[in-house]
């Protein structure tokens, strides 16, 4: 039986060559799609980033707007607190005839109880009438002075703290208004259960 013959050295090698050809070409276009998916990747990576940065400038731009808003809704509040307090002084006057009222309603019933005590009356329905009479006066003067104490007097007697105390808190919000103007404040992260992920924190140790 014959063998069949060999090919040429020049057809061995050109088929040599064509293999190597496309394994490298194989091999360029592995590389290339590896390039293509780092560079992809990459540009993922890089696009997250920069998200992350602006979402980060934005929640902390939103911290600094609600501290604004904040100290605003504060100095409303603290405002209309020592408004309040300075008004409380007219209260005076008024309570005084509150009080003068309700030292009658004792006073008339006692010298009603020491002029029967003097001059008894008999014992009839008019003198069960003046009993229950004085004991309604009694119970008025003692509501009226307990009113008197509660909402008139305690207040007018406790304005002056209250003024000072709203004032002194103005005078912090306008600290810290003032650090945000200027910029003496830090964002970071909040740890309050409620609220952005961000607070401000202000550097200036009188705000």
């Amino acid at each position: 039986m014959k063998r069949g013959k060999e090919p040429p050295n020049a057809v061995s090698a050109l088929r040599r060559w064509r293999d190597r050809q496309r394994h490298d070409r194989a091999a360029e276009a592995e590389r290339r799609a590896v390039a293509a998916r780092e560079a992809e990747a990459a540009r993922k990576s890089s696009l997250r980033r920069a998200q992350a940065v602006e979402r980060q400038a934005e929640q902390k731009a939103e911290a600094i707007s609600k501290a604004a808003s904040e100290l605003t809704r504060q100095e409303s509040y603290f405002s209309g607190r020592k408004d309040e307090a300075e008004a409380r002084r007219i209260l005076g006057m008024v309570s005084c005839s509150l009080a003068a009222f309700a030292a009658i309603g004792f006073i008339g019933p006692a010298l009603t109880i020491y002029h029967l005590s003097h001059h008894p009356i008999p014992r009839d329905e008019n003198a069960l009438l003046i009993g229950l009479s004085l004991l309604a006066v009694f119970l008025i003067a003692f509501v009226a002075l307990y009113g008197w104490f509660a909402f008139w007097f305690q207040p007018w007697r406790e304005r002056k703290r209250d003024a000072a105390d709203a004032a002194q808190q103005l005078d912090q919000i306008a600290n810290k208004r003032q650090a945000l103007e200027d910029g003496a404040f830090t964002v970071i992260k909040s740890r309050r259960p409620f609220g952005g992920p961000y607070e401000v924190r202000f550097n200036d140790h009188k705000a």
